[in-house]
């Protein structure tokens, strides 16, 4: 398939198979370099979305935070 507006669904696939036991476990569309383009560019697209390093540090420390300030009540023994 080269045009990646097309809608047909009949693309050749290749088959996934495990590595550790052999077996068929699925199989995968092949796609040319206007697919990978496009699946590249939703790639990023998505990244985008996720906070950066820095946000999600921020937001593991406070929760720690959090998690330290209630501790007798979290950690309470019966």
């Amino acid at each position: 398939m080269t045009d990646a507006n097309a809608t047909s669904t009949a693309w050749e696939m290749i088959p996934v198979v495990n590595p550790a036991t052999g077996e068929r476990i699925g199989e995968i569309p092949v796609g040319g370099a206007a697919e990978v383009e496009a699946a590249v560019a939703a790639a990023h697209g998505a990244g985008s979305l996720q906070p950066g390093l820095e946000l999600r540090c921020t937001y593991i420390l406070e929760g720690r935070k959090h998690c330290l300030s209630g501790q007798e009540r979290i950690c309470v023994s019966q």
